[in-house]
């Protein structure tokens, strides 16, 4: 569960109040309440989120739960939601639009491999000297490992796409777990969410949206 406005994880934080009583003449503290918020308090020098306290622990997690079990009694939804989500080649063109960003990536790995050996050509001609040649070789090497992670970014992306194409193995988990999920207690709902859903996402308005494994987004 991450906060939508900056990604950080959330976690379920106490806020606490007391009561005091006159003829007792002393403060009585109430259970206190959880609300889930990122890791946004201010550092020196640090990042700092702008959204604010978002809506309580215990509401978030029973909307989480009746989109999940919802999912799990009645499969057709999440099949409804999947056809609609590969309708009109959404996922043809995303795959087309990273194949292309591959490509150019690629591209730029043979323009860097080709100015390693102007560097060392450059060098052997007496026309830069050490210094100059290994400040250049850094900078050429860094943006190379710079394009590598973005070329391994850009296929683990196609990975996704192609298991988006198919919700089969999603649905044979949903099936398996439709026998439990009416009478299942915290550990059993919290087993349930963690093998359906990859990420939930919670804007500081309150918006949710759960992410279940394959990249499909349902808004709760």
């Amino acid at each position: 569960m991450v906060c939508e406005e900056c990604g950080i994880n959330l976690s379920a934080r106490p806020k606490h109040a007391w009561k005091y009583l006159r003829k007792q003449k002393r403060f009585v503290e109430y259970d206190p309440i959880f609300y889930y918020t990122c890791a946004r308090k201010p550092k020196v020098g640090g990042f700092r989120c702008n959204s604010k306290t978002h809506h309580r622990a215990q509401l978030i997690d029973e909307l989480v739960w009746q989109k999940v079990s919802a999912i799990v009694k009645n499969p057709r939804l999440l099949q409804e939601k999947h056809a609609e989500f590969i309708s009109g080649d959404a996922i043809k063109r995303r795959t087309a639009q990273i194949l292309a960003l591959k490509g150019s990536h690629e591209e730029e790995l043979l323009k860097l491999e080709r100015r390693a050996c102007e560097l060392s050509a450059l060098l052997g001609e007496a026309r830069m000297d050490e210094e100059e040649f290994r400040a250049a070789k850094n900078a050429n090497q860094k943006r190379r490992e710079d394009v590598l992670a973005q070329v391994a970014s850009v296929s683990t992306g196609i990975a996704a796409l192609e298991a988006q194409a198919d919700s089969s193995a999603l649905l044979e988990v949903a099936k398996e777990l439709a026998g439990v999920v009416d009478d299942a207690n915290f550990e059993q709902r919290r087993e349930i969410v963690q093998a359906l859903v990859s990420k939930i996402l919670v804007s500081s308005s309150g918006d949710i949206t759960v992410t279940v494994k394959g990249g499909l987004a349902l808004e709760v």
